[in-house]
């Protein structure tokens, strides 16, 4: 089964950033799967970790989406997101 993820840049408009009908004229399409799954960097994980980017950040939206597994004993490096970070834990214990 081939899952769409939509994105319209409405989604991620700001406050001051004009209103959603205005920024959100354009919308992108991409399939699951269009991009390849990648081993996490050592400069930012220990141990084996994949992530599979869903969403890669663009001049449009500095935000990216990934899934990121990590297999027994991996572990994240300690590193800063300027700009923040939602995570969302699907499954296991942090």
């Amino acid at each position: 089964m081939n899952k769409l993820i939509l994105s319209t840049a409405a989604l991620c408009a700001l406050p001051g950033q004009g209103d959603a009908a205005e920024i959100g004229k354009s919308q992108t399409i991409l399939r699951n799967g269009e991009f390849p799954t990648a081993r996490g960097s050592d400069q930012f994980f220990t141990g084996s970790v994949r992530v599979e980017q869903l969403y890669p950040a663009n001049n449009d939206m500095r935000s990216s989406v990934g899934v990121v597994t990590f297999e027994p004993g991996a572990r994240s490096n300690w590193h800063i997101h300027p700009v923040g970070q939602a995570l969302i834990v699907t499954s296991g214990v942090g």
